[in-house]
């Protein structure tokens, strides 16, 4: 990867990607309750379309960016209802079962699904000091998530924390599909600032489909969400568009890797930004050690 600049171009996308899901993130813990369900998915995506995909298409047009071929295009439109919809959706679900500490744990075990299906379904496999930077990204990713103490698991229901836990497997495995089906749709021959932009408008079309009351009414009611939430919202959806041009320029189970830094980051992120309730453990920089080792072995050995 090193001596590729396509490929440390990817790597620095979805380096850029994490950050920004961090800072998302912070955001999102701000604007409290108003972050959940499917209505405040469909909000979220409501201003990613109107402050990022909007603009990008725009820019994509004005310049001459050549249009995806119809296979392309329905790829994307598949990633965006999974990874950017059903993914997010099974993952809010997942954080009202058993909190938000075990629901990322599941979710950020995305790069294990994006390696078994990237080998699947593309025939390629991370090269082996690769592979072992995954491993290490990973696990310090678990690391972090074992620090959080999540009070709203059921002990008297043992039934609740499985049915979470499996939920957010399930949604770290849906977003997996959608990265990958990005990089399968970037060799059928896509541009891949224009198809980012499009799973986008893939995952806004099924959210406002979903969500209650007609589009119109869902836009009036823009007007009362507060700026956290709103500040999310454009940091999430950079983020996403991001982490998909940086598919089309690395091998993908590298950008998924180190996009699930992004829990790690908003850890440091948040105490930065003044929030009182992070505390960096040393469990974290443990964690922050893994994966920078990780990161390393991936730049030396992808």
């Amino acid at each position: 990867m090193l001596d590729d600049p396509s490929s440390l171009l990817g790597a620095g996308l979805a380096l850029a990607a994490a950050v920004l899901f961090a800072w998302a993130n912070v955001d999102l813990r701000r604007a409290g309750d108003g972050g959940r369900g499917v209505a405040a998915v469909a909000t979220t995506l409501w201003f990613a379309l109107g402050l990022v995909v909007a603009p990008v298409l725009v820019v994509a047009v004005a310049i001459g960016r050549p249009a995806p071929p119809p296979a392309a295009l329905l790829l994307a439109l598949a990633a965006g209802a999974g990874s950017v919809l059903l993914g997010r959706l099974a993952f809010f679900e997942a954080v009202a079962l058993v909190g938000p500490s075990r629901a990322s744990m599941m979710k950020n075990s995305s790069p294990v699904f994006v390696v078994l299906l990237a080998g699947a379904v593309l025939g390629e496999w991370p090269t082996p000091v690769a592979g072992a930077g995954i491993a290490a990204v990973v696990l310090g990713v678990l690391q972090h998530g074992l620090s959080g103490s999540d009070r709203r698991v059921a002990a008297s229901d043992p039934r609740v924390a499985v049915r979470g836990l499996a939920i957010g497997v399930g949604a770290a495995a849906v977003f997996a599909v959608g990265d990958v089906l990005i990089a399968v749709a970037v060799r059928v021959g896509g541009d891949p600032v224009v198809l980012g932009a499009v799973v986008l408008l893939g995952g806004w079309a099924g959210a406002v489909a979903l969500a209650p009351g007609t589009p119109l009414a869902q836009l009036r009611a823009l007007r009362g969400v507060d700026g956290p939430l709103i500040a999310a919202s454009v940091g999430m959806g950079a983020g996403r568009l991001l982490s998909f041009v940086a598919i089309g320029l690395v091998f993908v189970p590298y950008v998924a890797a180190i996009v699930a830094t992004a829990p790690i980051l908003t850890a440091i992120l948040g105490r930065l930004r003044g929030g009182a309730d992070e505390v960096l453990t040393a469990r974290l920089g443990v964690a922050m050690l893994l994966v920078v080792a990780g990161g390393a072995a991936i730049a030396i050995g992808g």
